[in-house]
């Protein structure tokens, strides 16, 4: 019984003392500013995420009340391997979308990161903004080894983001995500310490 205490302990306190557990911080882009999401932003993200064109292609399942995306906040924050991002725009403060880092492993040293905006934000180059800054944080805060991105084969936007980041096509992952209520194949980046 001592060494399982001993060992619960042990556990407790690498849990506590990674770089995972702590609260999701504000960061900064020459643009952009991402917060955590708190349950005060429901409304905003449900503009985002009850747009079918914007969640189509993503991982994000289509919003029809706002209280889904009530439940996908309270979600996101629950989980302890998650830090979430509302992104805004530095001069009008308006939200225009969502990031994360997800999956994050402690002992592997290797987290995803994901994305969404919103139709008024495309093609003004935030989402390779905020996944740059992703990445940087990642590798010089969170200590990872390892940063990884998948997005649904057809989504050629987000295929160009992250090649602009830095991180290489790995292969295509057969029914890797549940998209929509579907399985979806997705396609697999990454980038490591080792092509910084």
């Amino acid at each position: 019984m001592k060494s399982f205490v001993v060992g619960f302990f042990c556990f407790v306190t690498l849990f506590i003392s990674s770089p995972y557990a702590i609260e999701t911080p504000a960061l900064e882009t020459k643009r952009l500013i991402l917060r955590k999401l708190t349950i005060e932003d429901a409304q905003d993200l449900f503009a985002i995420t009850s747009d079918k064109e914007v969640v189509k292609l993503t991982a994000i399942n289509l919003q029809s009340t706002l209280e889904e995306a009530e439940r996908y906040i309270e979600s996101s924050l629950n989980q302890h391997t998650t830090l979430p991002w509302i992104v805004l725009e530095k001069t009008t403060n308006v939200i225009v979308g969502l990031c994360t880092f997800f999956d994050l492993s402690i002992g592997q040293k290797r987290g995803e990161i994901s994305f969404v905006f919103a139709r008024s934000a495309w093609n003004k180059g935030y989402a390779t903004e905020t996944a740059q800054e992703l990445i940087r944080f990642g590798f010089e805060t969170l200590k990872l080894v390892r940063i990884q991105g998948s997005c649904h084969p057809d989504n050629n936007q987000s295929s160009r983001v992250m090649e602009k980041c830095g991180m290489q096509y790995e292969g295509l992952l057969r029914s890797y995500k549940i998209q929509q209520g579907k399985p979806s194949d997705r396609k697999m980046y990454a980038i490591t310490q080792r092509d910084l």
